[in-house]
């Protein structure tokens, strides 16, 4: 789970992982959560327990996620994204993809934010996660998986969403999967990031 400040000194979520006591407390502590974001299709495991968790915050997802019951009205999609926000949390949709993932720019520390565009799984993870990811094609590297490039329908799309991030000015890299590169990502990305 990612935690982004917003620009009124609110929390939001992105890919809610289980909201332990433990968690909860140091949330709290770090200010109140206002949103929740389900970057891609495929982060919504855990969105309806934090949902009721946090029950007066705004969901922002993909149009295409399917929720269940009362949750489905409380969705809105990113095309909603307030325009304040953007000032220091930009969303980008990829185009041509499956799975829908928007990605983030946080302007104010030069951060991106992703879920499952790229992955940084390095020798410090599990075996059998180190083994996934070398399968995968995308073991030590900042790069699409194998999977995640059976997503993409539109190559062209695509393309043109990655050169639009890549115009973006960021030197950090927070990602849903793997550790965190705290300098030289755009390069990283720009030289890793082909599909």
């Amino acid at each position: 789970m990612i935690v982004a400040r917003l620009p009124n000194g609110t929390l939001q979520l992105h890919s809610p992982n289980p909201i332990t006591p433990d968690l909860l407390e140091n949330l709290h502590q770090l200010g109140r959560v206002s949103s929740i974001v389900a970057p891609t299709l495929f982060h919504d495991t855990f969105l309806a327990d934090t949902l009721r968790l946090f029950s007066e915050c705004r969901l922002y997802a993909p149009e295409s996620l399917h929720l269940r019951g009362d949750l489905a009205n409380e969705r809105c999609s990113f095309e909603a994204w307030p325009e304040n926000w953007a000032t220091s949390l930009r969303p980008h949709t990829l185009q041509g993809c499956k799975v829908e993932e928007t990605v983030f720019l946080h302007a104010p520390s030069r951060t991106l934010l992703v879920s499952d565009l790229v992955m940084n799984i390095g020798p410090t993870e599990p075996f059998a996660t180190r083994l996934f990811f070398r399968l995968n094609g995308a073991y030590q590297r900042l790069t699409p998986t194998h999977i995640f490039r059976q997503t993409i329908t539109d190559r062209r799309a695509f393309r043109a969403s990655v050169d639009h991030i890549l115009s973006w000015d960021f030197n950090r890299l927070v990602m849903t999967h793997g550790a965190i590169v705290e300098t030289g990502a755009k390069e990283r990305l720009i030289r890793e990031l082909r599909v």
